[in-house]
């Protein structure tokens, strides 16, 4: 799934579970995790990647 970031920058989930989710923001080569809470707070889906 693709989501927007509350600054508006794209990001690609990569794993995810009850608590943790782990993601890669565009233009960036590291991947970064939140919590669950955190992240369904700051981030909105934008759709699924092809």
């Amino acid at each position: 799934m693709r989501y927007r970031d509350d600054r508006g920058r794209l990001v690609t989930v990569v794993r995810d579970s009850r608590l943790r989710v782990v993601f890669r923001r565009e233009g960036y080569g590291e991947t970064c995790e939140i919590g669950r809470r955190e992240f369904e707070r700051k981030f909105t889906v934008v759709g699924v990647k092809p």
